[in-house]
C-alpha cells in the first residue's frame, strides 16, 4: 500500500525491461508527495538490479505510514511522453485481494494487504523480466499522479521519471 513507491514499480513493471537489463537505466526519478500524505516515500531511488539472472525492480529505502489503514479510494493518472495511458479508479483494498487489473495483479504480489499498521513497509524487488519485448515503446518520460483518500487521511503524490537506453 506504499502507493507511491508502487506506482513507480508498477508503471516500470508495465513498462518491461530487457531480462539482462543491459542498457536501461530509470533516469532523472522526482517523488514528490503531497503535504500532510500519511504513506511518504523514503527517498526517491530506484533501480534495475540482476537478482537470480532476472531483471528486477528494486525500490531502496522503506516507505513510512504515519496512520493505520483499513481503507483506501485510489486514483491513477498514468501518462508517457503526455499520453495518457491510464486513468483509473479503484478500490485499493478490493484490488489487493481480488485483482480486476494488471496493476492490481502486480500490487497483490507486492503490495501490504489491508489493513496496513503505522511502521516502516519495505518493498521486495518486482520481477520485470517478462516483458523484455516492449522496450522500444516503453522509452520516455513517465508522469504519474496518485492520490488516495484513506479511513484516517490521505496519501497523494506526483512521480517522474525517464525510462532510457
Amino acid at each position: 500500500m506504499a502507493f507511491q513507491q508502487v506506482i513507480v514499480a508498477a508503471v516500470l513493471f508495465t513498462a518491461a525491461v530487457r531480462a539482462e537489463c543491459n542498457g536501461l537505466d530509470v533516469k532523472d526519478l522526482e517523488i514528490e508527495p503531497c503535504e500532510g500524505s500519511i504513506i511518504q516515500p523514503s527517498d526517491n531511488t530506484a533501480e534495475l538490479q540482476m537478482i537470480d539472472g532476472k531483471c528486477h525492480v528494486k525500490i531502496n529505502n522503506p516507505i513510512k505510514v504515519t496512520e493505520d489503514v483499513t481503507a483506501a479510494q485510489m486514483k491513477l493518472l498514468v501518462k508517457k511522453d503526455g499520453v495518457t495511458m491510464m486513468d483509473k479508479t479503484m478500490d485499493y483494498c478490493k484490488e489487493i485481494e481480488a485483482p480486476q487489473c494488471d496493476i492490481g495483479k502486480m500490487m497483490q504480489n507486492y503490495s501490504p494487504k489491508c489493513p496496513i499498521s503505522t511502521g516502516d513497509i519495505t518493498m521486495p524487488p518486482i520481477d520485470v523480466s517478462k516483458y523484455s519485448g516492449m522496450i522500444p515503446m516503453l522509452l520516455g518520460r513517465w508522469n504519474v499522479d496518485i492520490g488516495a483518500e484513506h479511513d484516517n487521511g490521505k496519501s497523494c503524490a506526483k512521480i517522474s521519471f525517464r525510462l532510457a537506453e
